[in-house]
């Protein structure tokens, strides 16, 4: 849901949408600026529903992390589509969060194995690790 959210934001901003574990990023699309009222009260709903995820995103990782080794797997694949939230007032903190969570993980699985990775390799790795995790690590 995310993922695909995130696309229409991104597309009605005039921005370019990262490519996804192989897949090209797509280049901006013609730069404008929301004008209408209705084009920018979609953009800022766009943006509203997508802080939600990922204060949803964040709360799951907070909280059950340690049960969630397939979320925590399928961010680790998808960790691109974050990648424009970076710098964005409002989003800093919580894609910080998920990209902490997200790097201890990918350290962990290149530090203990060597590529290519097998899906059940990577998920015996969260599995381990997410043990080891210190909660009070994020924001």
């Amino acid at each position: 849901l995310f993922r695909v959210l995130s696309r229409k934001y991104l597309k009605s901003k005039g921005e370019p949408i990262p490519a996804i574990t192989g897949a090209q990023p797509t280049s901006p699309t013609t730069p404008t600026s929301p004008t209408t009222p209705t084009e920018l009260a979609d953009t800022e709903t766009l943006q509203e529903i997508l802080l939600m995820l990922l204060e949803i995103i964040n709360s799951s990782l907070t909280y059950t992390l340690h049960v969630n080794p397939h979320f925590v797997y399928s961010l680790l694949y998808q960790r691109e589509i974050f990648t424009p939230y970076h710098g964005r007032p409002g989003f800093i903190d919580l894609v910080n969060n998920i990209e902490m969570v997200i790097t201890f993980f990918a350290n962990n699985v290149e530090r203990d194995g060597t590529p290519p990775f097998s899906a059940q390799f990577v998920t015996d790795i969260i599995k381990k690790y997410s043990k080891t995790w210190p909660r009070s690590r994020l924001r």
